[in-house]
């Protein structure tokens, strides 16, 4: 869904095509980093204290995979952030319907990110009618009438805001590549099938713990919100695990908060037991700080700020840019992709099979020719020098001299190709260039 991205617009226009806007995108999740941090406070001091709040928002700043996870450009992001919002939402002390009105938008919200959303749906549905149901004997619980109003209060919104999204794109003409973005892109067998058997150590480790907190002591409001952290948490893992079908780092995001944010009170339940700290008269917060201090060295350890991983890509990129115009278009459309061979991978493809050099500094040029027939070989030659490149059987060869290079045309309406210095060939073959080795 294409919200986040409507959403980054502004900083791609603002920075144009500069290879180091990956650098401010990735300053632009700062915010969203410190939002979800100061969501997973609002919740824990909700439901345990500001104690367990602070611990829980500095164990999970220093959880590797999700501080590196989450400062990435990733719509994934905003994602987590709105996940946690909701909660936030539901654990709050709102009325009921209002509580199901506001979470209802931030859902919808969260479906105009992305459509792995339905985990989000199914979790916390399940969460809501198992916490009422496992808790109805206890007093203070709501009537089946108003668990219905709080059940419509949130779908309309989940269903509204998506749908005002999809008009938009549809006024504007772009219903059909919005259906494949958001749809058809994301078709595909569940090719995992096993992991369905999963659901049952699941289920029966989260059984009990369930009964457990539902039969806990104290108010029936937090007993009932304790739960229900719990099992939107149980019911995000077990539909991600066993029955989503495809596993992806970024999917594990919405997994750590919840997870550091219950496991917190029982560290610290479990460090206030100081019978076995007395020997080494250390203060009950050493265990707590240490691991805090475990996950910052990981964290270093993992990400070597000292290494500058990201040169080899903004060189290639820089490369993309330097022999593409700014009309020319680096990712074509799912039903112009035959015609146009400007795709972003395969000019990537194409660089890094020739090892071209670099070609920041290289004068742009143009090589005038007429797109061959398929199945017809046209060899340009230069007046001094041969032909580099051999047909080999494949239709439509083209051949260039050892000063060119070029990067083939995205169709017959994009014009003539970008020249530039370097030895190479492309061949095409149905409309996609492929790099065909100089002899």
């Amino acid at each position: 869904m294409p919200l986040f991205h409507l959403l980054s617009a502004p900083i791609f226009a603002l920075t144009g095509n500069d290879v180091r806007v990956l650098f401010v995108a990735r300053i632009a999740m700062l915010p969203l980093f410190f939002l979800s941090l100061l969501l997973v406070h609002t919740i824990s001091s909700r439901l345990w204290g500001e104690r367990t709040a602070w611990w829980a928002v500095s164990l999970l700043a220093a959880f590797p995979p999700y501080f590196l996870g989450t400062l990435e450009y990733r719509a994934d992001d905003l994602w987590v952030v709105l996940w946690l919002l909701a909660i936030a939402v539901f654990v709050g002390d709102r009325p009921i319907v209002w509580k199901g009105l506001i979470g209802g938008v931030v859902i919808g919200l969260s479906f105009a990110v992305s459509l792995k959303t339905t985990l989000f749906v199914i979790s916390i549905a399940a969460a809501n009618v198992l916490a009422f149901a496992l808790t109805r004997r206890r007093s203070g619980i709501r009537t089946y009438r108003t668990f219905i109003q709080f059940t419509v209060a949130a779908f309309l919104p989940m269903i509204l805001i998506p749908c005002a999204i999809y008009s938009g794109f549809a006024l504007a003409g772009a219903a059909g590549s919005f259906r494949y973005g958001v749809f058809e892109h994301n078709i595909f067998p569940f090719e995992h099938a096993w992991r369905v058997v999963l659901f049952i150590p699941l289920y029966f480790t989260a059984r009990p713990i369930a009964l457990r907190m539902a039969r806990s002591e104290g108010d029936t409001p937090i007993v009932r919100r304790r739960l229900f952290v719990f099992l939107c948490f149980a019911g995000y893992v077990t539909a991600l695990l066993a029955f989503w079908p495809m596993l992806s780092f970024e999917s594990y995001l919405p997994f750590y908060p919840l997870g550091i944010l219950l496991l917190t009170p029982l560290l610290l339940e479990w460090t206030d037991r100081r019978e076995w700290l007395e020997w080494s008269r250390m203060p009950s917060f050493a265990i707590p700080a240490f691991a805090v201090a475990l996950g910052v060295v990981t964290t270093v350890a993992v990400a070597k700020p000292w290494s500058n991983d990201a040169k080899k890509e903004i060189e290639l990129i820089s490369e993309v840019l330097a022999i593409t115009n700014d009309d020319e278009p680096v990712m074509g459309e799912h039903r112009h992709a035959r015609g146009r061979v400007g795709l972003a991978a395969e000019s990537i493809e194409a660089i890094r099979s020739f090892q071209l050099p670099s070609l920041g500094n290289l004068p742009r040029r143009r090589f005038p020719f007429a797109a061959p027939a398929t199945g017809e070989a046209v060899c340009h030659r230069h007046s001094s020098s041969r032909p580099l490149c051999r047909r080999r059987g494949r239709p439509g060869a083209r051949c260039l001299d050892r000063r060119q290079a070029f990067v083939p045309d995205h169709g017959p309406e994009a014009g003539p190709p970008s020249v530039a210095d370097g030895d190479g060939c492309f061949d095409r073959i149905a409309g996609l260039g492929k790099g065909v080795e100089a002899a």
